[in-house]
């Protein structure tokens, strides 16, 4: 065998540089430097196979092993500075579409194979995955695509011809001169800088375009000038030391980019613990969302904040916000006016995981909520699209999502990752277990007081009992001694006025009895169908529009039926006379499931509560003077704590109240043998 020394020499310089690159490999196994390495090793192999002079049982082999590894090499390079880089299963992917064919067509050039037809039909699959690829990737449109495709649509017209023309090589350099112009494109696209690793790149890539470009259309230019052979190779060393300068470059500028992510990520850390203290000092989180959102927004890679909370009825409404127009506040208020917890369920389950509580949901998952979408337009990025939409989920001790972080228009896509939002998913972990014993906090102080005004109405109830119904006694022996009905009028009134205060006091001893009772498991939904026709006429006469929100699927309570339809009643009328006054009078009633627990919350349009910590105090009532006694709630209350559960109210946003009771769902076994008859 002979061997080529200009081949020799090319061959070592490039050994050299490819053992520099696999050497850098110890310390850089991003996705794009594993395709560098592979590139280069099949341009090594390339180098290699030029060496010797083959002997004719192998020198097809041979040669055909040198047109695929410059091939596959030249598309390794493209693929290392597309869009989809980070995403094994794109990478791979598109490297087994587009590379099979050019296989192929090495194939066919190695063994001197002339089939004009099927090499135009390899040539035309080829670069119809290529557009499919541009297409399915940006799937919107832009005029960079457009020109991708008429790009790749034009060169894969001409190397068609070409092979239809039975010109094999002249079609596989239509194919090299595609790869490597693309990746001149996609390289300063990347990059984004003229630092001198990427200007040797580009014009590496440029130049080696330009030399496949001469081969097609000027060969008499490369016979002149005699060194086709130099010519030819020169570009792949230019492009091989720009990279490596590049890397070196992208080294020192990682190091710079730690040392100020560390010191971004300290300021973070110390203004979120600020905020974090505060929690822990008892400060309510309502009242410092605003500021956590205007944090966010100057210490984190996002414009954009608003901070998400949910009711007890679990309904969203924003508690703060930074960075927000007051069109786009006002028009996310109302798209956030019609969302629940159970839909920010929905959207965390749909969207791509960053972290283990952050979540980027793209707008096709976002539905009504993208009615709100950002001004900003971003180039295409693994990390980040236009309309996507990034959650951080505040969740409970207990795991249950009550609110979260929304987040857009972020200032940096590559800064869109896990690490980068450790410190906000601290911050949001911290929130969530604020609210929870917020929550906690106000139940216990509800429970505690209740139950002191229990004992004591309890006592008094009691008190009040014996003296009337002496009371009602002697009334009935001056009714029977007025045989000439002189007094029956005033004795009929004080009959009935002492009956009223034997209800009030039944009544006080029911809020008072707190103890547990032999309960069975009732149809929630039953049971408020029931208490809606019972009230019908009420609400029909007060021109009270209901509207339901009850899955089917709740399961039964476990509750007295008759109890629990009476605890219904007295929120229905309660919530058609707090709305006597209001233009919009609309009563909703929500329920939903939650672990162990059926929550059931009726909303009003009323005015509120004038104290809603008063709310089931006996006696304390918004009504005025005359129109009710102020028990309805009281009543509730004992029945609901009777039976193990919970009971609280709150004002809404803009005008009215929502009442939810917490219900102990029933155990299956005894929804089984009641549906039994047992």
């Amino acid at each position: 065998m002979s061997f080529s020394v200009d081949a020799l020499a090319h061959t070592i310089t490039l050994g050299v540089l490819v053992g520099i690159f696999v050497s850098l490999w110890r310390t850089n196994r991003s996705p794009r430097f594993q395709l560098w390495v592979l590139g280069w090793v099949l341009v090594l192999l390339h180098f290699v196979t030029e060496l010797p002079a083959w002997p004719p049982p192998l020198e097809r082999l041979a040669t055909t092993v040198q047109f695929a590894t410059l091939g596959i090499s030249c598309l390794a390079f493209l693929l290392s500075f597309s869009a989809f880089v980070d995403l094994p299963r794109w990478r791979c992917s598109v490297l087994a579409a587009i590379g099979a064919p050019i296989a192929l067509l090495s194939v066919f050039l190695g063994y001197e194979l002339h089939f004009p037809l099927a090499q135009s039909v390899v040539g035309v699959v080829t670069y119809a995955v290529s557009v499919a690829v541009i297409v399915i990737w940006h799937r919107r449109f832009s005029w960079y695509a457009v020109a991708l495709c008429i790009f790749t649509v034009g060169l894969g017209a001409l190397a068609v011809l070409r092979l239809m023309a039975g010109d094999s090589l002249g079609g596989y350099y239509y194919v090299l001169l595609a790869l490597c112009a693309g990746s001149c494109v996609l390289t300063l696209r990347t990059y984004r800088r003229a630092s001198p690793g990427v200007v040797c790149v580009a014009m590496g890539f440029a130049s080696w375009a330009g030399v496949f470009m001469l081969r097609l259309h000027a060969p008499w230019l490369l016979a002149e000038i005699g060194a086709e052979s130099d010519l030819w190779n020169v570009p792949k060393l230019v492009v091989a030391f720009g990279m490596i300068v590049t890397i070196l470059e992208g080294s020192s500028r990682d190091a710079l980019d730690a040392e100020a992510n560390e010191r971004h990520l300290s300021r973070q850390m110390t203004r979120f613990a600020d905020l974090t203290s505060r929690f822990l000092r008892g400060a309510a989180v309502d009242d410092l969302c605003t500021e956590i959102a205007q944090a966010i927004t100057e210490v984190s890679n996002f414009d954009r904040a608003a901070i998400v909370l949910a009711d007890d009825a679990g309904r969203l409404y924003i508690a703060g916000h930074s960075g927000l127009t007051p069109d786009i506040e006002a028009q996310l208020k109302e798209v956030i006016a019609s969302t629940r917890i159970a839909d920010l369920e929905a959207f965390c389950a749909r969207a791509r995981n960053v972290g283990k509580n952050v979540y980027i949901c793209p707008a096709d998952a976002l539905g009504e909520l993208k009615r709100v979408p950002s001004t900003r337009k971003y180039p295409e990025h693994p990390n980040w699209r236009d309309g996507d939409e990034m959650l951080v989920a505040l969740r409970s001790s207990a795991g249950n999502i009550v609110g979260c972080i929304s987040l857009d228009d972020p200032k940096d896509v590559n800064r869109v990752t896990a690490a980068h939002m450790s410190a906000l998913e601290m911050l949001a972990s911290d929130i969530g277990v604020a609210i929870e014993r917020v929550s906690m906090q106000r139940k216990v102080m509800l429970h505690e007081k209740l139950a002191s005004i229990g004992q004591l109405v309890g006592g008094v109830a009691h008190e009040l009992n014996n003296p009337l119904t002496v009371l009602m006694g002697y009334t009935e022996l001056m009714s029977d001694a007025d045989t000439q009905r002189r007094f029956e009028r005033e004795l009929s009134t004080m009959r009935r006025e002492a009956l009223r205060m034997r209800g009030i006091i039944d009544s006080l001893l029911r809020f008072a009895r707190q103890s547990r009772v032999e309960t069975r498991a009732a149809s929630l939904l039953q049971a408020v169908e029931h208490a809606l026709q019972l009230s019908a006429y009420e609400l029909q006469r007060k021109n009270v529009e209901v509207i339901r929100d009850l899955p089917q699927e709740l399961p039964p309570v476990q509750m007295d039926e008759a109890q629990l339809k009476t605890v219904l009643m007295n929120l229905i009328s309660n919530a058609a006379d707090a709305m006597q006054a209001s233009e919009k009078k609309r009563l909703s009633i929500y329920a939903r499931r939650t672990g162990d627990r059926v929550l059931v919350s009726m909303v009003d349009t009323g005015k509120g509560f004038d104290d809603v910590t008063r709310a089931f105090d006996p006696f304390f009532s918004t009504k005025g003077f005359g129109r009710g006694t102020g028990l309805g709630l009281s009543v509730c209350y004992g029945i609901v704590k009777q039976h193990g559960g919970d009971i609280y109210a709150q004002n809404v946003s803009p005008a009215g109240a929502c009442v939810t009771m917490e219900l102990a769902v029933a155990p299956a076994t005894v929804s089984a043998h009641q549906a039994a008859g047992v």
